[in-house]
């Protein structure tokens, strides 16, 4: 991936994270056309690969809210409701 085309896609992971709180983005989100979700997950998978960039893994790695396995990532109140209940 460029730099040019992975800058907009960490620019617009910013905006997301602005307004919603955290990096969990859908996979078939899309902003103005732009698909986000397909570039976070892309992210993702070259970070368990081992094959993303060690500067833009950390850029992702330092973002607010950023997790590396989405599933381990969402719903932290209810993971902690399901616990509390065994």
């Amino acid at each position: 991936m460029r730099n040019a085309e992975w800058e907009d896609g960490f620019e617009r992971l910013q905006e997301y994270l602005a307004e919603h709180g955290d990096a969990l983005v859908p996979t078939a989100f899309k902003v103005d056309g732009y698909p986000l979700g397909k570039w976070v997950r892309t992210q993702r998978k070259h970070h368990a690969k081992g094959t993303l960039d060690p500067d833009r893994e950390r850029r992702l790695q330092d973002l607010p809210g950023w997790v590396w396995d989405a599933r381990s990532g969402c719903c932290p109140s209810l993971k902690m409701q399901t616990k509390a209940s065994l």
